[in-house]
């Protein structure tokens, strides 16, 4: 996707430069084919067509993968509910960063078979289920856009997505050296409750709350606003936890800070999950002791983005194969081809 994306294509771009369109034309034409049969080839031989191949041609910043170039708010205005949240969402800031992020380190790859699945939901694309695979396992029907599998909460998906993203935060502060504990114990005097991530170091903020969670702009909640505003989800959830938290004291009689951490399933980041990152930001410097907050910002947009896509794709690869082969499947990830319509 990379060689496609950042080769192939750009090499006509710079030919239109300086060659009379009429000299270009032919070529022009193949190349949007080899560029469409190849993208195809990457997500297996799908066949995409219509709205989804005019997705697929719009820059990264506005849902696409940066193929050629097509129009995004005719997209919106076209489709259903769903299409409208889904294509606001994943041109959200840092939703897209996955499709930046050089494979240099396990942590900011893909398997071939998580990229697909991540392809597909940014497009849009059915799941490949069985006509048999109509239930999950909790009883509800299933829907192949995907969205039942990501959060039923049966089969400890979501938990599993929800903590992996939690460590990925503490993984990001301590590359700061910045203090701080995951869900600490008898924290507030009027509840159990457990905040994700406690901040304790004052260069960061100091005593302040982290919260993480995932919001799918198709819960039926939010939908209707998700259609027709970015990142209604995720503010949506973040009013949620303010909600929660104001409720909550701490010895003392101190109401908790608290700063949710949101993310949309498709990649987009809540405001206030954006606003955290760059505070940390101004705290790194690099091997020369130079403050460096781009490099900082766009590496670990990436290394988010990358593990949230990651985390989806695992979860419906598993959830897939529950619902196809039976709960108690042997059936092993890697020996199951799991691939979309």
């Amino acid at each position: 996707m990379l060689l496609l994306r950042y080769c192939h294509t750009t090499r006509l771009n710079q030919l239109a430069r300086g060659t009379c369109p009429e000299t270009l034309a032919q070529a022009a034409t193949i190349h949007d084919k080899q560029t469409k049969s190849t993208f195809s080839c990457l997500l297996g031989n799908v066949d995409i067509t219509g709205n989804m191949w005019k997705q697929a041609t719009l820059p990264v910043r506005l849902g696409g993968f940066e193929l050629v170039q097509s129009k995004a708010d005719q997209l919106i205005e076209t489709g259903s509910n769903r299409d409208a949240a889904r294509l606001r969402s994943i041109r959200g800031k840092g939703a897209g960063a996955w499709l930046d992020s050089i494979p240099s380190s396990e942590k900011f790859a893909l398997s071939s078979g998580n990229f697909v699945l991540a392809a597909s939901l940014r497009l849009g694309l059915p799941l490949s289920l069985p006509p048999w695979a109509t239930k999950c396992e909790c009883g509800k029907s299933l829907d192949v856009e995907g969205y039942h599998l990501l959060t039923c909460k049966m089969g400890g998906g979501s938990v599993w997505s929800h903590n992996s993203v939690v460590l990925c935060w503490s993984e990001c502060m301590s590359s700061l050296q910045c203090r701080h504990q995951i869900e600490p114990k008898d924290r507030y005097t009027t509840s159990n409750n457990r905040a994700d991530i406690v901040v304790f170091d004052s260069t960061c903020g100091g005593n302040v709350e982290l919260d993480v969670a995932l919001a799918h702009p198709w819960s039926q909640d939010i939908l209707r606003s998700a259609a027709t505003t970015d990142g209604a989800a995720a503010r949506r959830r973040e009013d949620i936890k303010h909600n929660k938290y104001s409720q909550e004291q701490l010895p003392g009689g101190y109401t908790p800070t608290l700063i949710p951490l949101v993310f949309e399933h498709f990649g987009g980041w809540g405001e206030e999950a954006s606003t955290f990152l760059n505070k940390l930001s101004k705290l790194y410097r690099d091997e020369e002791g130079r403050n460096n907050p781009s490099d900082f910002k766009t590496h670990w947009r990436r290394r988010l983005s990358v593990q949230l896509q990651r985390c989806n794709a695992s979860v419906l690869a598993r959830k897939m194969i529950r619902v196809t082969y039976g709960q108690n499947t042997d059936q092993s990830l890697d020996v199951v081809q799991l691939s979309i319509q």
